[in-house]
């Protein structure tokens, strides 16, 4: 058996020495959401304590470096890593490992698109001191059928110490399934990714990158990154690169990257913890291949004082502009401020990174790390914001959307004069004593005992306790739901706060039920004493916008510059939690959000699901909450073998209608990586413009179709400018639930033009939505025409044949503002609409379509009015095959520089391009089929690595295979 590493935990959040201890009984007041942060921070006497949540794969780095004797002037690292003693010292005295519990209750609600597992669970050769491996904060992207994720995996601790902590899996059919690959290596022979993982993909391309944090073997820490590619039957690694190393003391960590499909530039940022307790978001500005453009740039620097910034996110617009967000949190340790106010910010640059305007404020949010979610073994809460822009050529294209988790206040709370001594023995949920809320609890303790306590609590309250322990340095507290307290591993566990070598404990949870919470408190050091814990709820106050622990939020911007007004996106009634929001917009400018959320489980609220609203107006209005997971995730107590069993963050991704959802799921029993894989399109079908005889009536069919790869509603609208439209079955307007993959339904429409109306017309409008994404309609018409007119005279001025491509212009004298519709039939076809156009203000009727297959064609334009069969104007076009077809490389011979790869595809089909040696050795493939029919070129980067001499370039699809060659000269 492979050896473990000593230490088999990973690591919670980071924590500074000192507890978050309020005064007891004491409220302290606090600067609103209009306080001058910058004002407050000058006002910074001498160094105190200081919090800025470190990552989980950056704490435990941080103490393998401070173990080898680094980081020894980091006072981040000094506090990270003596906490991190002390949960080892906690990990001798906890249970045994039990069977990990199964799931207490089904999801009663329908969930979206089938969930497929990323990791392979099968590569986990051991356990991690008796319990299961986990992993954790999944990143993705997508891009056509392809869709590459990455994730902090802990089967590293089966393998020799300096094994890789990251690992990656892939997928070619839209999510349906995933490979898993292999640990991440770096370029060097111990570099090693070490996790906080980031997917980024350029969507001209098809480049796939990933990022982490670097780890070289014990003493070095920074910044990697990997550039690969879809090949034609797995993910292909093509470049490794180290993208920066930690200065002196400095420690880097939550490395994020971006990358813009226009000039296939990447952004990589994150955030420096230096020893002097500053912070600061650092940005690297790289080629295609990784390679700096530019020296390191600091984007955000924030003095040691009452805050510090964290957790930054870039992203590139349409146009190129690059968008660097981050949270500014809140930091002081020591001060009762329990309402002081966090808030984001984002900086703008319009030169690819090289300058930075301002930054600028996106919103205002209360962050408390204390605010655990439910079964989360971290021992702090980190308050990350995600991002995305809208690339499409919509109405909102550009515009800007954040999402983030926020809680109340935690202000005002009272803790009575009376306390409650604890009754031994109360080492059991049977013998617990009972206490109520704003009572202070007393007791003693030794690192054999537990102290079961008790109260009643009502759903929608947020419970509050700090210790005020003299005696004790340490204490492990935690929240249980009395469901199923039987064994350690069935705890529903609300809330769990580890030691804290620097004294005391605080938290605050939402409790989610109503009836009773058993609060446990132990000590897993070898020291006896008393301790002392104050009680209390927290009250609401007006104009708090969040409702209860935790609520999820969205606003926008046009231009990053000025934000829109929050708005809430979770519609739970507000007694049950949320955390780690993501946002993406899809191929048609929708907005989809997720969140892991705690709504389904009304007896405990300790199992979550993945839950997510849409938005199909720029983000003004959101539908209703659906859910994304397929099963329920318990939380178990002893089903992973890292406290970051939920991880500090996931991960959306879209590609056209395709939209990805990376989360942290525990259904089998620990945490592993899912992905929700849903599909969001909808068609709906006019019929063929008509010409109507008057006075009587016509019946003509329009079809709604649900394209998308789970059961939902869709709704429709018939109207029409006349009023002709008499009737519908089964309505003019309403809504079906339609089955999956085509489930479709058929309106029948009664039109009655009046009597005598001939030459006039009515415009017949199918609008057709999804009333989860409101504000996004889809639109077909029909024109109807009374009586038969004489279409104006018109001519063929031009046609053109390029590809499948084809271009047709006719002309009409006095044609200007017609409608027209444009049909095409084949030698043994009939007549086929192809669509609808309008003659400009010069008479002119330009129609263009694309991917029309090889043959003869008879097109023919049908102005509004026409007698079906009859046409003023056809013509014959000649569609000629595409064939498979390699154009060639540029420049030939080539340098030390990438090939320009010329070709063409005749169809969409699955195509693989490869380079081979003379001996037919394969050296590189790229999957481009997705690329579609026509002629395309491939910036082909491999070039760079291979030695000067001849090289086959070969391309394959549907059984045919053509070549041409390459020659490097060195």
């Amino acid at each position: 058996m492979p050896r473990h590493r000593p230490h088999p935990h990973p690591p919670i959040l980071a924590i500074a020495l000192l507890a978050l201890i309020p005064a007891m009984g004491r409220s302290a007041s606090a600067p609103g959401p209009s306080t001058d942060l910058s004002r407050a921070a000058a006002q910074i006497p001498a160094p105190r304590p200081h919090f800025i949540p470190v990552s989980a794969a950056g704490a435990e780095l941080m103490r393998a470096v401070w173990e080898a004797g680094g980081l020894r002037d980091n006072p981040h690292a000094r506090a990270v890593v003596e906490r991190m003693q002390a949960e080892d010292k906690s990990a001798l005295y906890q249970e045994a490992a039990e069977p990990a519990a199964i799931a207490p209750q089904p999801m009663l609600t329908p969930s979206l698109g089938p969930d497929a597992i990323a990791n392979n669970r099968a590569l986990a050769i051991c356990t991690c001191s008796g319990r299961p491996i986990s992993e954790a904060e999944p990143s993705i992207a997508a891009w056509g059928p392809y869709v590459l994720a990455s994730w902090n995996d802990r089967r590293s601790v089966c393998f020799p110490l300096g094994t890789p902590s990251q690992s990656h899996a892939y997928s070619r059919d839209y999510g349906a399934t995933f490979r898993e690959g292999s640990l991440l290596w770096g370029p060097g022979p111990t570099d090693a990714f070490h996790g906080d993982p980031t997917v980024a993909v350029n969507r001209k391309t098809g480049d796939f990158y990933i990022s982490g944090i670097l780890r070289r073997g014990s003493t070095f820490v920074g910044v990697t990154a990997l550039r690969g590619h879809f090949g034609p039957d797995s993910f292909v690694i093509d470049t490794r690169r180290v993208i920066a190393i930690a200065a002196g003391g400095d420690f880097l960590d939550k490395p994020w990257m971006a990358v813009d499909s226009l000039t296939g530039h990447v952004y990589i940022t994150w955030t420096n913890f230096p020893a002097d307790f500053t912070t600061q978001i650092e940005l690297q500005r790289l080629d295609a291949d990784l390679n700096p453009l530019g020296p390191l740039q600091v984007v955000r620097h924030e003095p040691y004082g009452y805050y510090g910034v964290q957790g930054s996110n870039p992203t590139v617009g349409p146009d190129g502009i690059l968008y660097v967000p981050y949270s500014v949190l809140y930091a002081d340790t020591l001060a009762a401020v329990w309402n002081a106010p966090s808030h984001f910010e984002v900086v703008r640059s319009d030169d690819g990174g090289a300058t930075f305007g301002p930054p600028h404020v996106i919103a205002n949010a209360f962050y408390h790390p204390v605010t655990i979610p439910p079964g989360s073994q971290r021992g702090f809460w980190a308050q990350l914001l995600a991002v995305d822009v809208d690339r499409t050529n919509g109405a909102h294209r550009g515009r800007m959307y954040a999402v983030w988790s926020e809680s109340r206040p935690l202000g005002g709370m009272v803790v009575g004069p009376t306390s409650v001594v604890e009754k031994e023995n109360n080492g059991f949920f049977a013998s617990a004593t009972p206490f109520t809320p704003g009572q202070m609890l007393r007791g003693t303790i030794n690192n054999v005992e537990k102290d079961f306590y008790k109260f009643t609590g009502v759903r929608g309250q947020i419970f509050w306790c700090s210790s005020d322990s003299i005696q004790l340095l340490s204490l492990r507290v935690r929240l249980i739901c009395s469901a199923d307290t039987s064994t350690l591993a069935n705890w529903h566990l609300l809330y769990t706060r580890a030691p804290n070598a620097g004294g005391g404990a605080v938290f605050a949870c939402g409790l989610p039920y109503n009836g009773t919470y058993y609060l446990l408190i132990e000590s897993p050091f070898a020291n006896t004493g008393g301790y002392r814990f104050g009680t209390a709820l927290v009250p609401a106050s007006l104009g708090d916008r969040a409702r209860g622990i935790k609520d999820e939020f969205v606003c926008y911007s046009d231009d990053g510059t000025t934000w829109s007004t929050p708005a809430r996106l979770n519609d739970n009634d507000g007694y049950s939690d949320g955390s780690e929001p993501q946002v993406v917009v899809d191929g048609r400018g929708r907005v989809h959000t997720c969140w892991l959320d705690w709504r389904d489980d009304t007896q405990c609220g300790t199992s979550s699901g993945d839950y997510g609203a849409s938005s199909g107006d720029g983000g003004v209005t959101w539908g209703a909450n659906r859910r994304l997971s397929d099963a329920p995730s318990f939380w178990g107590a002893l089903a992973s073998c890292s406290d970051n069993d939920q991880g500090d963050f996931m991960q959306m991704a879209a590609s056209g209608d395709h939209v990805y959802s990376a989360f942290p799921d525990s259904r089998l029993g620990d945490p592993d990586v899912f992905v929700d894989a849903s599909t969001y399109a909808s068609t709906g079908a006019c019929p063929a413009n008509q010409l109507l005889v008057s006075g009587d009536d016509t019946v003509l069919q329009f079809s709604l179709s649900n394209g998308g790869n789970f059961a939902t509603p869709l709704a429709w609208t018939l109207s029409d400018d006349r009023g002709w439209l008499t009737g519908a079955s089964p309505a003019t307007s309403g809504s079906a639930a339609l089955a999956a993959n085509g489930g479709t339904i058929i309106i029948s429409a009664t039109f009655h033009p009046p009597g005598g109306c001939s030459g006039d017309s009515s415009v017949v409008r199918f609008v057709t939505s999804d009333p989860y994404i409101p504000g996004h309609e889809e639109e077909c018409s029909t024109v109807l025409r009374c009586g038969t007119i004489v279409p104006a005279l018109l001519a063929l001025v031009s046609q053109k044949v390029a590809g499948d491509r084809v271009s047709l212009l006719w002309h009409s004298a006095d044609g200007a503002g017609t409608r027209a519709t444009i049909e095409r039939r084949g030698a043994s076809e009939d007549w086929l609409a192809r669509g609808t156009i309008a003659a400009d203000a010069g008479g002119n009727f330009s129609f263009e379509e694309s991917g029309v297959p090889p043959g003869r064609y008879t097109y023919r334009i049908r102005p509004d009015g026409a007698a079906l069969g009859s046409s003023p104007s056809e013509v014959w076009v000649e569609v000629p095959a595409l064939a498979l077809a390699l154009r060639g490389t540029r420049p030939n011979p080539a340098g030390g520089g990438p090939f320009i790869v010329s070709f063409t595809l005749p169809s969409d089909a699955p195509a693989v391009l490869d380079v081979l040696d003379l001996a037919g050795r394969r050296l590189a493939s790229r999957a481009v089929g997705v690329l579609g029919p026509g002629p395309h070129e491939l910036r082909l980067s491999e070039a760079e690595t291979l030695p000067g001499g001849v090289y086959v370039m070969r391309l394959r699809q549907s059984a045919i295979e053509v070549v041409s060659k390459a020659v490097v000269v060195r």
